[in-house]
């Protein structure tokens, strides 16, 4: 039976929704951060015994009734992170994982001869979100009909959105 000594986090997410300028997103906010070391005992695979230990975290009883939970396990040479079934209804993917939202880019439409947009650094408004701590993943974005395109700023990369649904 191998003994490692691992390193894991748990993070719990809740849905919110954030307005900024007249755009609705659904976003989510960290409530919860832990962070502890365990010696792990496994007859599996080190790949396998990480994943089943990031898959049983996840399913806590504590952390049931929170959105996202997202598990993270770290051994020398290996990081498995598992995340479990959202706690909500929205289903669109605005990032490929929770990640800090930064600062919101709004492009307005402009009426053009060509019926053709251009856009350059000029015509994006910037919104500084980073004070909001909203992470963004899974959610909706909703916008005004004058509204081109929304930018997401995260810590790990752009997502440009060039369908948000109208605001009502």
């Amino acid at each position: 039976m191998a003994k490692k000594t691992i390193i894991y986090s748990i993070s719990g997410y809740s849905p919110e929704v954030l307005e900024v300028k007249g755009i609705r997103l659904g976003v989510l906010k960290r409530v919860k951060e832990d962070w502890k070391e365990k010696a792990l005992r496994s007859r599996q695979g080190p790949l396998d015994a990480l994943l089943g230990y990031a898959t049983r975290l996840s399913k806590d009883r504590e952390l049931r009734d929170l959105g996202y939970v997202e598990v993270t396990v770290e051994a020398p040479g290996l990081v498995v992170t598992h995340g479990d079934k959202p706690n909500y209804d929205w289903s669109e993917m605005l990032f490929p994982s929770p990640s800090k939202l930064i600062k919101i880019g709004i492009v307005r439409k402009k009426d053009s001869e060509s019926g053709k947009f251009q856009v350059d650094s000029g015509h994006i408004k910037w919104v500084d979100v980073a004070s909001e701590d909203a992470y963004i993943f899974e959610g909706f974005c909703e916008a005004p009909e004058d509204v081109l395109l929304v930018i997401l700023d995260t810590e790990k990369g752009r997502r440009i959105l060039t369908q948000c649904k109208p605001s009502s």
